[in-house]
């Protein structure tokens, strides 16, 4: 407290126009040049009216701006780093942003939010929209009007799902949170696509953080008021996921069976033998002599619902291997079976990987199991589906591999598969990647140091 009160008393000794420019400074934390070409036209709120700063016509331009930020890098108060200007200790910042008085902090940030939100399509400042956003949400108790709370609510569900597209999913969950509060209780009728997709994303970023209470509630409102079953297509991927995340395996399996039946692909939860022996024979015969490149040639599939299916299908696969549940060959068999009816996608990938688990595991047909394996990576490259590398290599490097080639050969590939998953937040695989390394690695005569040491980073 005292360094802040001394510091406050030095920055008090500056012109009104310097102090004004530290404030500025303050609320963001940090500027850059284009970022500091922004904010000329935010004027000081001691010199305007505070309501009209609210209608956003009270800018005027401020070109001493960079000039006071040059006085107080000179002044030993800012760092310059390349383009970009701080505070050379947080307690300068504290200080600083002290001398705004507490009923104009919320206005402060308000009118520096919009002058960057108004701009942000013309500049090229690295994160504008995420800082544009953060201000905004700093103010929004202020924001009174529903029309702007609509057009905020908007700009944090385009920060978060930029955030959630760069795998930051707690900054994705804080903007879709924000613009989730900024909504009314008639959202959904109102604003339906928007309130959907605020909930559907909340939710999937909740999963990806381990924060399943959040994500249950929110689950709960969208289940609540989504107007047909095609609306909670996410929704129901996320409660899959996390049911199985929790080691809830049977009930993500059974709610991935229950959306499977809706989508009219429905199959048994304790299939016989003899159907997985008929199912079997039918996906061998439909996939006769074809070869990898006519697969991989075949036609982009169309149909949303059916890709949705392949989805679900391919996600509860994994809790079915995990719990040895024979309707995992059979979603196999079917994930094939609709590849090569309606055409391929992303999620081709893991029904090839799968059948080729099943060609080794339980067939002992282990040079298909192969062609169908190096198939289901191929598919994973064609289509850049990233978010499944680990899934896909997790099958084929500890599933398929080891029985034609040396354990060796797989551990690259396992721990690339590990960073990727992690980086996508498939989490679950990623982990089973690395868990499959440190045993490859061990039985194939690593030094027994290094694998230990490794094995402590993955835990």
């Amino acid at each position: 407290n005292d360094v802040v009160e001394l510091m406050s008393q030095k920055i008090l000794s500056f012109p009104k126009e310097a102090q004004y420019s530290l404030k500025m400074v303050a609320c963001l934390g940090s500027v850059c040049e284009g970022l500091i070409h922004c904010l000329a036209g935010v004027k000081d709120l001691s010199m305007v009216n505070k309501k009209s700063i609210q209608s956003s016509n009270a800018y005027t331009e401020n070109s001493a701006l960079l000039k006071w930020i040059i006085f107080f890098v000179e002044e030993g108060l800012l760092t310059r780093e390349g383009s970009k200007y701080k505070f050379a200790h947080d307690q300068i910042q504290v200080s600083a942003y002290s001398l705004i008085p507490e009923d104009e902090k919320k206005l402060w940030h308000l009118q520096i939010g919009n002058e960057i939100s108004a701009q942000r399509k013309t500049t090229n400042i690295e994160n504008v929209l995420f800082i544009a956003a953060s201000q905004l949400n700093r103010s929004q108790n202020i924001i009174t009007e529903k029309g702007e709370r609509i057009k905020v609510a908007l700009l944090n569900l385009e920060a978060g799902e930029k955030a959630m597209s760069s795998s930051v999913f707690h900054l994705a969950a804080s903007f879709f949170e924000s613009g989730r509060n900024l909504l009314d209780e008639k959202c959904w009728d109102d604003n339906y696509r928007l309130s959907l997709k605020l909930y559907s994303y909340s939710s999937e970023v909740y999963y990806c953080i381990g924060n399943y209470n959040s994500m249950e509630l929110v689950l709960g409102e969208l289940f609540v008021h989504a107007k047909c079953f095609e609306d909670k297509f996410k929704a129901y991927h996320t409660q899959i996921q996390a049911l199985g995340a929790q080691d809830h395996l049977y009930d993500s399996i059974k709610c991935g069976l229950f959306v499977l039946e809706k989508l009219g692909e429905p199959c048994d939860l304790f299939p016989s033998p003899q159907v997985i022996r008929s199912e079997y024979i039918k996906t061998k015969d439909m996939l006769g002599s074809k070869t990898e490149e006519e697969i991989l040639g075949r036609r982009l599939i169309e149909d949303s619902q059916i890709e949705f299916a392949m989805r679900v299908a391919s996600t509860i696969l994994s809790c079915c291997n995990r719990v040895r549940s024979s309707v995992g060959s059979s979603l196999a068999f079917r994930l094939v079976q609709l590849s090569l009816r309606h055409g391929v996608c992303s999620y081709s990938a893991i029904g090839f990987a799968s059948y080729g688990y099943f060609l080794s595991g339980v067939v002992g047909d282990y040079e298909g199991a192969s062609s169908y394996g190096k198939l289901s990576l191929r598919l994973v490259e064609t289509f850049q589906a990233k978010e499944l590398t680990a899934k896909v290599s997790a099958l084929v490097y500890a599933g398929i591999k080891p029985w034609i080639n040396i354990l060796r050969t797989s551990l690259k590939p396992l721990i690339d598969a590990h960073e990727i998953g992690m980086r996508y937040g498939d989490i679950q695989h990623a982990c089973e990647c690395a868990m499959q390394y440190c045993s490859h690695a061990y039985q194939c005569g690593e030094e027994l140091e290094k694998v230990e040491k490794e094995m402590k980073n993955y835990c």
